[in-house]
């Protein structure tokens, strides 16, 4: 779990939270593209980034795009070791680990590893890959 949750930002955006966000979830754009919202379901696409400190109903939050940046995961579901993929683990913004599963979606590289739900783990975020082989 990220005890040094030292960033290293090479992309950020600020958007308005169109829902009360918590820090270090993922999110998608809102319908209008003007806001940030959880995604929809597990394996969602379309992740922009993680949210970088909590915000609530139309206040400014801060996204991390491209860079290092804190990750809240559900390893006790799939436990994430040290380079796992992280996609989209529920409509809450968890991640999770999706090794092992052909043609979901990922939006960051894990830095660190997890076993249990709720940890807070460093990831490296580049846009969003396709998983192609299981």
């Amino acid at each position: 779990m990220a005890d040094n949750l030292e960033t290293h930002r090479v992309l950020t955006i600020t958007k308005i939270a169109t829902v009360a966000v918590a820090a270090y979830r993922l999110v998608i754009l809102s319908t209008n593209r003007e806001g940030v919202e959880y995604p929809g379901a597990q394996y969602a696409t379309g992740v922009i980034g993680v949210t970088l400190h909590a915000a609530a109903i139309g206040k400014p939050v801060e996204i991390g795009v491209i860079g290092i940046f804190p990750v809240q995961v559900d390893g006790a579901a799939v436990a994430i070791a040290i380079g796992d993929a992280i996609g989209c683990h529920d409509n809450t913004g968890y991640g999770q680990d999706v090794i092992g599963a052909a043609s979901r979606p990922y939006f960051a590289t894990a830095q660190e590893a997890s076993t249990a739900d709720g940890d807070v783990i460093m990831a490296t975020f580049c846009g969003c890959r396709m998983l192609t082989t299981a």
